[in-house]
């Protein structure tokens, strides 16, 4: 994520003297809150709770291995390959975790059922979104599934007129602030090597090392929540004439 920061007086943040050690991420922390956690210490609502969710995953992953959409879907996981490790579930089949986890998920969310209206919500191959009534198995709705979302996915082509807004608001900055991204992809990395023709300074809060490293006037080695809600406090604080 990039940002421009606009003209005028920026705030500038000076070191406190401590090592400069990133924070744990946020995911690292579940992992040894888990890693940590033993079924004993675990309540029994929950367990209760997560027996339910995991029954009902498990119900609509093998419903929707029958349907056509279903059965594409676990093919096309044996294909990919990989070591026989994980099962394909609703068959006997088993194929490499990453293609396991693609191919199980899909089947998770194949079918989604609204219980309090009694229908049933499946999206087709032939890009179409069928409502069916639970009890009658009735259509009740079709709808196209078409159209491109607002978002670009990791892969796609930024449109060229987004591009050039983008730069364009680059050259009326003052300073450029780069947010939780490596740049590894040109199409984020090709802003601050501009940044770098116009002169501007260019700061990053990013855990990890990035494509742009020797560019940075400051680098944040830390949670980019954290750092940015501790940063939004400071400039509320210096508005209202708080000290910091």
């Amino acid at each position: 994520m990039i940002f421009w920061l606009g003209h005028g007086r920026t705030a500038h943040s000076e070191s406190d003297g401590r090592p400069d050690v990133p924070q744990l991420s946020v995911a690292r922390r579940y992992a040894r809150f888990v890693r940590g956690l033993t079924f004993g210490g675990v309540p029994a609502p929950v367990v209760a709770k997560a027996t339910s969710l995991a029954l009902d995953t498990l119900g609509s992953c093998l419903a929707s291995s029958k349907e056509e959409f279903g059965r594409a879907v676990v093919e096309a996981a044996e294909r990919l390959g990989g070591p026989q490790e994980s099962t394909l579930i609703g068959t006997k089949a088993k194929t490499g975790a990453a293609s396991a986890v693609l191919a199980n998920a899909t089947l998770a969310h194949g079918l989604d059922f609204d219980g309090a209206t009694q229908r049933l919500f499946c999206a087709c191959d032939a890009g179409v979104l069928v409502t069916l009534d639970r009890r009658s198995g009735k259509v009740l709705d079709e709808q196209p599934l078409s159209g491109m979302p607002d978002v670009v996915f990791f892969g796609d082509m930024v449109p060229k007129e987004r591009v050039l807004a983008a730069m364009s608001a680059l050259e009326e900055s003052a300073a450029m602030l780069v947010v939780g991204s490596s740049l590894t992809v040109f199409s984020g990395y090709r802003f601050c090597l501009r940044a770098k023709q116009l002169c501007r300074p260019i700061a990053a809060i990013n855990l990890g090392r990035t494509r742009a490293d020797e560019f940075f006037e400051i680098k944040v080695k830390r949670s980019c929540g954290e750092t940015l809600t501790g940063l939004a406090e400071r400039l509320s604080n210096s508005t209202r004439g708080v000290p910091a």
